[in-house]
């Protein structure tokens, strides 16, 4: 029996970069916190001030692998007695509201070993490496310390992340999330604000190659590709929320990979048709997938256009052959990162890319891409080096980079090569279940050029 069947290498970086962040799953789907909330208080107390606070936006001026930092100086002249200090962050929310910690869904919690007022300098300055926010919206933001006893914010901080690109020179990729909960009510309504409308945006920033960074030495390609949010449901209905499709299921959690692989007949009727939609499910993990960020189908070509490294089957020419959901899954857990967004990198695999690293030793594993920086991911993750996400080994002649490549574990995760970009125009023109392509037997949802080498299949 033919194996047809392959998963691309999973994104397991973000969980173990996840922890000194405390991004709780619950925040994001529930809107409540996990843990006992610090009291509100009213004017921030004397004994602690939070001063200067300043966003450093985009192009990245310094390495911290995000879209921007958030900068503060906390002016401790004195704590009641016994009070410790046990975290600080940021919370945000658009503008005009006031972002608050107890009644904000999205903020960074970045934990501290307690200290008391006798360990504390008088004054320190203080960096946290911000999350991803939608391009061109403005946003409220308030760093804060908490204690044991009390929180105390700083003035706010009004900040518009730049806009990407606004021209038509690419193809839009209709994308639709489902997100499969027990109680959909109890889905917050800011979900798609606060988290799937940022890791579109950002996602579309990546692909237009619009991320500069300062520290960027690898090629840095425009797929010219634009993921869009489904406005209507395969039947015509308009969508509530374009973009979302809130499931109720309640048999959570889910093993991603039988969820793709081999889904139950239930499950396949999950899945909107890939040939006009690209699929993004969102579930918290279960099996041995359950401390990964995301886990994607990478995709299956026609015979008569093979591509290294993917399978080429005419089985899925048959529409009624389809026993996979080809797509994206992303862990519930880990929707939403302070450090980077995990649908760009699976977006990369559902299009054919491999890891942009060997996993067991210089060699042993091959991206099909000559133009990308092949490195040791065993021996990094075991060095120091991994700390700060920063120098790698490059194998084929010793020097030391630091990465910025979306298929990348641990980086800044923002830029695609010219021969990723080649594999990626190849899948978006012969892949199966993808929309627009040959095999997808259908013309795009809207009108769009296509960028030069790219020949768009006419309407069927």
């Amino acid at each position: 029996m033919m194996t047809r069947h392959r998963f691309a290498p999973l994104y397991s970086s973000i969980a173990r970069l996840s922890r000194p962040i405390g991004l709780l799953p619950a925040l994001l789907l529930l809107g409540i916190s996990c843990e006992k909330e610090p009291r509100e208080p009213g004017p921030t107390p004397s004994h602690i001030r939070i001063e200067s606070p300043k966003v450093l936006p985009l192009p990245y001026e310094d390495p911290v692998g995000s879209a921007f930092q958030f900068t503060m100086r906390i002016v401790v002249d004195s704590l009641p007695d016994g009070e410790e200090i046990l975290h600080t962050g940021i919370c945000w929310t658009p503008a005009p509201e006031v972002p608050h910690y107890s009644d904000t869904i999205l903020h960074i919690d970045v934990g501290i070993y307690p200290i008391t007022a006798d360990e504390l300098p008088s004054a320190f300055n203080w960096t946290i490496p911000a999350p991803f926010l939608t391009p061109g919206e403005r946003w409220n933001l308030r760093s804060y310390v908490r204690t044991d006893r009390d929180i105390y914010y700083s003035a706010t901080v009004v900040y518009t992340p730049e806009a990407g690109p606004t021209d038509d020179n690419c193809i839009d990729l209709p994308v639709i999330f489902h997100v499969l909960s027990p109680d959909p009510g109890a889905v917050s309504p800011r979900f798609a604000s606060y988290a799937l409308g940022p890791q579109v945006a950002n996602t579309n920033l990546a692909l237009r190659g619009a991320l500069k960074h300062s520290q960027l030495w690898e090629p840095i390609e425009d797929i010219h590709l634009r993921l869009v949010p489904a406005t209507h449901t395969p039947s015509g209905e308009r969508l509530a929320q374009p973009g979302l499709d809130v499931v109720t299921w309640s048999r959570l959690p889910i093993d991603p990979g039988s969820f793709l692989d081999t889904p139950t007949p239930e499950e396949l009727a999950l899945c909107w048709d890939p040939n006009r939609y690209l699929n993004v499910w969102v579930f918290p993990y279960g099996g041995p997938y359950a401390e990964n960020a995301g886990v994607t189908l990478l995709p299956y070509l026609s015979e008569a256009h093979p591509l290294e490294g993917l399978e080429a089957t005419d089985y899925y020419a048959d529409p009624s052959n389809r026993d996979i959901n080809p797509g994206i899954t992303l862990n519930a857990d880990y929707i939403y990162q302070g450090i980077n967004s995990p649908l760009v990198h699976e977006l990369g695999h559902a299009l054919g890319l491999f890891h942009a690293f060997s996993s067991e030793g210089c060699g042993t594993d091959d991206d099909y891409c000559a133009d990308t920086r092949d490195y040791d991911y065993s021996a990094f993750i075991n060095s120091d080096d991994s700390f700060f996400i920063d120098l790698r080994t490059d194998c084929s002649d010793g020097t030391r980079f630091q990465s910025v490549n979306a298929m990348d574990y641990e980086s800044y995760g923002v830029s695609f090569t010219p021969d990723q970009n080649a594999r990626i125009q190849h899948v978006l023109q012969y892949g199966y279940f993808t929309p627009g392509s040959e095999t997808a037997r259908r013309g795009l949802s809207a009108p769009s050029k296509a960028p030069a080498g790219l020949v768009r299949p006419a309407p069927r």
